[in-house]
């Protein structure tokens, strides 16, 4: 009996974990379903203080963003 195409590709997974891992978060593991839904679950953040909101975060993120495009 022939093998089942896979529903996703290394690749998808490698840009998931790196969407993760570019969003400061920690990478704990991946969970594929049989479907092809890729989960990529995160350690907790350690207790070092209050946790950046979302506009801090976005800040960061467009500060990041302008300093690349200048290069």
């Amino acid at each position: 009996m022939p093998r089942a195409k896979t529903k996703f590709t290394q690749s998808d997974v490698q840009r998931a974990i790196k969407a993760t891992m570019n969003a400061g978060l920690t990478v704990f593991g991946v969970t594929i379903t049989p479907q092809g839904f890729i989960s990529v679950d995160t350690a907790q953040r350690p207790a070092q203080g209050p946790l950046a909101g979302p506009e801090d975060a976005f800040d960061t993120w467009n500060s990041q963003r302008s300093s690349r495009e200048k290069h």
